[in-house]
């Protein structure tokens, strides 16, 4: 790929129900959850191969920009930028400041907290993406064959008309289906053309531009809620030139406890632990400890349990979807 591409990764991912394993100051992409490389280190990586490193941003928390510059010290710093916008508005800021500093042409948005298999055939779908967005003139959103109905998790229904040819080829989008719940995901997996949205997205930036201000009367009518909402949410459901890739990448999005758990091995009464943590009489729980304290997991059953230095949270397994709820509340209350 040339210079022509700008990535941007978007550090902390607004659709996140992490807390409160993830805050403000570490998000989860910035944790060595796994050992070794965090997220967003992987991520950078695999974008070092798409384009230069001199065109990587990031968008990051405030709180977060330290701890980011200190994991990427090849990073610009002067491109590590603090945000507390949703997605929309933040990337509709940054596309005005590309067309006016920067010859920018594609564009590719990257969230840092998912895991994305082989980087090789990551970088073959992502050269393979910039190719049909150079030719089309459409938002390319990158998703994966939907294998099962899981909440919270975005979906694509695709169209039967094609643009382009194998390789690189899109298809039309027929409906996206964000954040969705139990209805909504068996209703996409009933279509027999259900994708899972990766939240890897490719244009030209003046496309971006222009799909934004079509709608921008939509978006000027709420205020409140422009400058908090995500680009999903927001836009993507309203575009008319929205286009799937269908990339063949190992993809999983690390959003919720769930989504962790598949990487943690479980002992024989099926509980999933993962740091300090040691379980007694229990069974099918689901752990988290980052601390340096023990974890006495005793006589419980289908439990999430999350240990940090800043807090305690407990849930029936299966019940942590209200994070989010819960957060709001504590935030109302002043208690975060």
């Amino acid at each position: 790929m040339t210079q022509e591409i700008t990535a941007i990764l978007i550090v902390a991912d607004d659709k996140n129900d992490l807390w409160p394993l993830e805050s403000p100051r570490f998000p989860f992409s910035c944790i060595p959850f796994f050992g070794g490389l965090t997220l967003l280190e992987s991520a950078w990586q695999r974008l070092c191969r798409i384009t230069t490193a001199d065109h990587i941003w990031l968008l990051c928390p405030p709180d977060a920009c330290p701890l980011a510059a200190d994991l990427l010290p090849e990073a610009d710093k002067e491109k590590i930028i603090p945000n507390e916008l949703g997605t929309l508005e933040a990337l509709f800021r940054f596309s005005l400041m590309l067309r006016e500093r920067y010859a920018a042409d594609i564009v590719l948005i990257s969230r840092a907290a998912m895991i994305a298999g082989d980087e090789e055939i990551f970088t073959q779908n992502m050269q393979n993406a910039i190719r049909l967005a150079r030719v089309s003139d459409c938002l390319i959103v990158c998703g994966v064959p939907a294998r099962e109905a899981r909440i919270g998790y975005d979906y694509i229904i695709a169209g039967e008309a094609r643009l382009g040819a194998n390789p690189v080829e899109g298809r039309d989008v027929r409906e996206f289906i964000v954040n969705a719940g139990a209805r909504e995901a068996a209703y996409a997996m009933k279509s027999g053309n259900a994708w899972w949205n990766s939240g890897v997205y490719i244009w030209s930036n003046a496309t971006f531009l222009a799909e934004y201000e079509t709608h921008n009367h939509e978006f000027a009518a709420e205020p409140e809620h422009r400058e908090s909402a995500s680009l999903e949410e927001a836009l993507f459901p309203r575009a008319k030139n929205l286009v799937l890739f269908g990339a063949s990448i190992v993809f999983s999005p690390l959003r919720n406890y769930e989504d962790i758990a598949r990487y943690i091995r479980g002992d024989a009464a099926h509980n999933l632990g993962a740091g300090n943590i040691v379980f007694h009489n229990s069974k099918s729980c689901l752990a988290y400890n980052t601390t340096e304290r023990l974890l006495v997991v005793s006589g419980l059953r289908d439990t999430l349990l999350v240990q940090t230095e800043d807090a305690v949270f407990v849930c029936p397994r299966g019940d942590e979807g209200r994070v989010r709820e819960i957060m709001e509340e504590l935030t109302h209350k002043r208690i975060l």
